[in-house]
């Protein structure tokens, strides 16, 4: 009885050693399990923002994923039609070699066709002369495109028309199916007979001309007749 004792005295001890390393090892397994679990996901998080990175620098710019940019907002800019009336100009045959004779007199003769004008004091004395020698302005956005003594040639060898694109539309060698009316006829009580029954379709409104140039083009009218008629 004493052996059968001692020996379900040790059985008991060494279960409880054995309950207790299985308790560790588990305790063991789930840490090293969460921080496999833990450092895959920093793997995988950190190579997902790679290649975040990597295609934002190799796929480029996107308009219609992310909208416009700085670019394409100024490029439309430089694409938009004045409204503002133009003084037309027609460069003159010798416009290289009158460029040339101003920059002679300006700058000593030590100027060439690529060299950049460089002393902005002498720049000014070069535009303001070609100027009036053309009498062609420089408009403010073109003035930092101005760099070189060629770019001075090209500018005052462009032709500017003072024609705006509905009327070189109009002047071109149309067919015969398609007309295009530049002078419109504005109901007045001078022309109500070209209309039907006399009648206008916008009763009540009146024609206001703006600009000095349209003034002497079209006159306005003041519908008073049919102001206060349902």
């Amino acid at each position: 009885p004493r052996l059968q004792s001692k020996m379900s005295a040790s059985m008991k001890i060494m279960f409880s050693h054995i309950s207790q390393l299985n308790h560790h090892l588990r305790k063991q397994y789930a840490s090293n399990k969460l921080l496999s679990i833990s450092r895959n996901y920093a793997f995988w998080s950190r190579k997902k923002k790679e290649n975040v990175d990597e295609i934002i620098e190799t796929r480029g710019h996107n308009t219609q994923e992310d909208g416009p940019n700085v670019d394409n907002a100024v490029q439309t800019l430089t694409r938009k039609t004045s409204v503002k009336t133009t003084h037309g100009y027609t460069p003159p045959s010798d416009v290289e070699q009158r460029v040339n004779t101003i920059a002679t007199d300006v700058f000593g003769g030590d100027m060439t066709h690529n060299t950049v004008i460089g002393d902005q004091s002498k720049k000014v004395k070069l535009l303001t002369k070609c100027i009036d020698a053309f009498e062609h302005d420089i408009p403010n956005y073109e003035l930092n495109q101005l760099i070189t003594l060629s770019d001075v040639v090209k500018y005052f060898n462009t032709e500017i028309r003072d024609t705006t694109k509905y009327d070189e539309l109009a002047n071109l060698d149309l067919p015969k199916n398609l007309y295009i009316q530049k002078d419109y006829i504005r109901f007045t009580e001078e022309t109500k007979g070209f209309f039907k029954d006399g009648k206008t379709a916008f009763p009540g409104r009146d024609t206001i001309v703006t600009g000095l140039k349209y003034k002497k083009m079209y006159k306005g009218y003041k519908d008073t007749k049919y102001r206060f008629e349902e």
